[in-house]
């Protein structure tokens, strides 16, 4: 298991270590959207894909603490949500999308809808969608 970088392995840290899925057709918003977790959680695990058909396999076979969807390569962000709702009810969805679709986020299953244009509030999102994590 990976040192955690919260506590520097000073002390017997009790930080959970998170796992999370991010999902972008583009490499350079999942880069800004990954480094935007990783302050929040700097000892994340981080995964990402380009498209719904491996999310939706990672995320039977993998035990991730949340998701965040943007723009898949195969699917469109709304559905994808449904899926991984069908797939994982209890598991926290974030939606991310340039445009206004909080009420059809909502509907399909996410957690909650964050604009692009706010990605630095990613880490904070996820945070409260997230049991036992304090605010910073």
């Amino acid at each position: 298991m990976p040192k955690c970088t919260e506590c520097y392995g000073l002390t017997a840290c009790m930080a959970p270590v998170r796992n999370f899925l991010i999902i972008d057709e583009t490499p350079s918003d999942r880069t800004l959207l990954a480094r935007t977790l990783l302050r929040r959680f700097p000892s994340a695990l981080l995964q990402d894909t380009p498209d719904a058909k491996t999310a939706l396999a990672w995320v039977k076979t993998r035990k991730l603490d949340a998701v965040i969807v943007h723009q898949a390569a195969d699917a469109d962000a709304v559905t994808l949500v449904r899926e991984l709702r069908r797939t994982s009810p209890a598991l926290p969805i974030l939606l991310v999308s340039a445009a206004d679709r909080a009420k059809e986020a909502a509907a399909a299953g996410a957690n909650c809808f964050l604009p692009f244009d706010a990605w630095s509030r990613v880490g904070g999102v996820i945070a409260d969608l997230l049991p036992n994590e304090k605010a910073p």
